[in-house]
């Protein structure tokens, strides 16, 4: 009895290591895919100026490193802030683990620094009853540059100087009735070589110049440049080679600044015609709203709503406060059915930069919609309510809307292509 009490103690752990030995191993979770997201995604610099990238990875405890492909063009050091060196092109590589971001980096030439000779941006002036004027700031400012006032290419608002180098007349008080204000300048260069004339606007705040076909209000339609105020996008200036004999100039150029004409809606600045910040038909296609969220981090312009989103499928996202010069969109609504359910939904937005019919039948805010991709078909009915599809056949609206009693918006409405 003894004999098979010790056999059975003896067995028994043993049973037991084996049965140990057998069980599968657990599987270790598998480590998380690194993501990185990087605003903005493409850089302009000029030469001796710097930007900082913004960067976020997930997981956030992965290290990341930044790195120039070229860094005789721009370089960037270790908290990812970038700095143009010469003039060209080049990439930043940011990588975190196995993730890599590229982020395009174009470096311009510095303006040049010149005395500032372009009038002084005060519009809406009144004139007296000899039509000039007598507002004593300008004319404070005017004597400063040197330049009196006296007729300047038969308008009797102007005024003159002739020791300047680039600007010597301008032209304050212009009104085009129900439609801008304008101010005109006159330059001794031309379109094509202009450096000193676009030094002084950047002095005074305005976007980089583009090439674009530009009209006066006279009627002249030319191929030209045109820049708008990062501070007021209702101003722009327009430039065409239009030489005036008598004051020796090259090029004109006419600064004007739009005037709302329609009380209902107030808008909180002008078009911004070239921002691509449309939310994401693709993500609304999936139905999965964790795509909509990652689109709209991502853009960085509007944050998640939950107590403005009436369901789990419907999100709301408004634009954060510091952001509203950045986008013409005051908030991005996504309307997505059930994932069972036919069809893709809706977006809703309200636009920030639309105050009348003219601004909605603008060459700006033409552009706009095309720049986000909505360039076929454009066509506005007589109730005013503008439609334009893009290449895929998805459609978006813009018409105005009662709220209240007296509140109207514009709003759009982009509706993806069923099929």
């Amino acid at each position: 009895m003894k004999a098979k009490t010790f056999l059975l103690l003896i067995t028994l752990p043993t049973v037991l290591l084996l049965s140990a030995c057998c069980d599968p191993a657990p599987n270790p979770e598998p480590p998380k895919q690194t993501t990185i997201t990087v605003s903005p995604e493409s850089l302009s610099l000029t030469v001796g100026k710097s930007e900082q990238l913004s960067v976020v990875v997930s997981p956030k405890e992965v290290a990341v490193t930044y790195q120039s492909k070229n860094p005789t063009i721009a370089t960037v050091d270790a908290q990812g802030v970038v700095t143009g060196v010469a003039v060209g092109e080049t990439v930043v590589i940011i990588q975190a683990g196995e993730a890599t971001k590229s982020v395009p980096v174009t470096v311009k030439e510095a303006p040049i620094q010149v005395p500032q000779e372009l009038p002084m941006l005060k519009f809406g002036i009144p004139r007296n009853d000899y039509e000039k004027i007598e507002d004593a700031e300008v004319i404070a400012y005017e004597q400063k540059l040197g330049r009196t006032q006296q007729e300047v290419d038969y308008r009797p608002s102007g005024f003159y100087g002739e020791g300047l180098t680039t600007i010597p007349a301008v032209v304050y008080a212009i009104p085009i009735t129900d439609d801008a204000d304008l101010i005109l300048a006159y330059s001794k260069e031309s379109v094509a070589d202009c450096k000193r004339t676009q030094a002084m606007l950047y002095q005074l705040g305005f976007s980089e110049v583009q090439e674009a076909e530009v009209s006066n209000y006279l009627g002249d339609v030319k191929k030209g440049l045109r820049a708008t105020l990062k501070s007021d996008p209702s101003v722009t200036v327009s430039m065409m080679d239009l030489p005036n004999e008598k004051l020796g100039t090259v090029m004109f150029m006419e600064f004007a600044k739009r005037i709302n004409s329609n009380p209902l809606v107030q808008a909180k600045h002008g078009i911004l015609s070239d921002v691509k910040d449309f939310p994401s038909l693709d993500a609304l296609r999936t139905k999965d709203i964790e795509q909509f969220k990652t689109f709209e981090e991502k853009l960085a312009l509007r944050t998640y709503r939950r107590n403005e989103s009436p369901k789990d499928t419907h999100l709301f996202f408004r634009t954060e406060e510091a952001k509203v010069e950045k986008t013409n969109l005051e908030y991005a609504f996504y309307v997505a059915p059930d994932k069972e359910a036919h069809g893709f939904g809706l977006i809703i937005t309200q636009l920030l930069c639309i105050s009348s019919e003219r601004d909605l039948r603008s060459k700006e805010f033409k552009q706009y919609l095309a720049t986000n991709g909505f360039d076929q078909n454009y066509t506005i009915s007589e109730d005013n309510v503008l439609d334009v599809y893009n290449a895929h056949g998805d459609r978006c609206r813009v018409t105005i809307v009662r709220l209240g009693q007296d509140d109207y918006v514009y709003q759009m409405y982009i509706f993806p292509k069923e099929s």
